[in-house]
């Protein structure tokens, strides 16, 4: 998120401490290995804990929640992971996840209440929301003429042929043409499924890729003229570069609570758990919100958020907006439904 475009990478963050031994990677009892999305922490509330714990965070990322599945079916060796709320739902269902101590995080008491209550693990059991995230589109406003932004349709725009990408996410491409017919995007209707996978490899023709690596970067040097993206990303954008647009298609997008999980197979529960905790704190939270400019459900924090960052149209989503969005479900044995159109709409031109 600017998060959720890279490749898988190690990054070894160092912190230094005047007055302890420093933590090194070679002494892995203080190594805390973190699984999520590409810039998805503020370097300096990582800092912040390293100093606080006497320990390094070792972060390894992936670009969607499937490249994380298909990681962790071959092995894990992570302490933390921050997964879509779907995502946590089936990584738990399976057996993956550690059931949450709630003595070790006093901080959830600021985690928003509303948004306790759409997610999918209210009572927190193995999961605690870290961010909300809504889908839409990025484009450039100064190229892209004033008439395509609207639906997810303009993906079959041909004025911008080949200057379009889509997320290389199953759930979110086939969801968008979902929400463009008027159907769930958790729908296991195979009729409704077939169909957006139809409309979606029309859009496929016409947009240069499925893409999270480099969309970002291809938006701001004008590489792309539109993307569909998280809206995190695109609020980061728009701090620097001032033709930068957003909306959420008016037929609907996805909403998404990612969240922060402990892997069953932790070799380092209570510092996993107090990296949860830190993150939950107020004073960190807005932290984090500064450099990430995705929306954390803690309503302390936001009070110490700058108003140039609440003004941003892609940070502070109205809840008009929010209202005509979807949380995007587990969708259990249905998902070979979902697996087979978007495999098809791969391989197909």
């Amino acid at each position: 998120m600017s998060g959720r475009f890279f490749s898988l990478t190690t990054v070894l963050a160092l912190c230094f401490l005047a007055c302890s031994p420093v933590a090194t990677a070679e002494d892995d009892d203080r190594v805390l290995h973190v699984y999520t999305w590409e810039d998805y922490f503020s370097p300096e509330a990582v800092r912040l804990f390293e100093e606080k714990y006497d320990c390094v965070v070792d972060f390894t990322y992936y670009e969607s929640n499937e490249t994380m599945f298909e990681t962790l079916h071959d092995g894990g060796g992570y302490d933390v992971i921050t997964p879509s709320g779907n995502a946590a739902t089936a990584l738990f269902n399976e057996g993956y996840l550690l059931r949450l101590d709630h003595s070790r995080l006093p901080n959830l008491r600021y985690i928003d209440t509303a948004s306790r209550a759409m997610a999918l693990d209210p009572e927190m059991v193995y999961s605690v929301v870290y961010t909300v995230t809504v889908t839409g589109v990025g484009y450039n406003t100064r190229l892209v003429p004033p008439d395509a932004p609207g639906t997810w349709d303009m993906f079959s725009d041909p004025r911008l042929r080949k200057s379009m990408s889509m997320l290389n996410d199953m759930r979110e491409t086939l969801g968008a043409a979902l929400r463009e017919f008027g159907f769930s995007l958790n729908t296991t209707n195979p009729d409704e499924v077939v169909r957006a996978g139809k409309l979606l490899g029309m859009w496929k023709r016409n947009i240069a890729r499925f893409e999270v690596v480099g969309a970002i970067e291809a938006l701001d040097n004008g590489t792309l003229l539109a993307a569909q993206a998280y809206n995190g990303d695109i609020a980061r954008l728009m701090q620097t570069n001032q033709d930068i647009g957003f909306f959420v298609p008016s037929t609907g997008s996805a909403l998404n609570l990612d969240a922060f999980v402990i892997p069953a197979d932790s070799e380092h529960p209570d510092l996993a758990h107090a990296f949860i905790n830190h993150f939950c704190d107020p004073d960190i939270a807005a932290i984090n919100m500064e450099h990430t400019c995705y929306n954390q459900p803690n309503p302390t924090a936001f009070k110490k958020l700058p108003q140039s960052l609440l003004d941003n149209a892609a940070f502070a989503i109205s809840n008009d907006i929010l209202e005509n969005c979807e949380l995007i479900r587990n969708l259990g044995d249905d998902r070979e439904l979902y697996d087979a159109v978007w495999a098809d709409v791969l391989l197909n031109e």
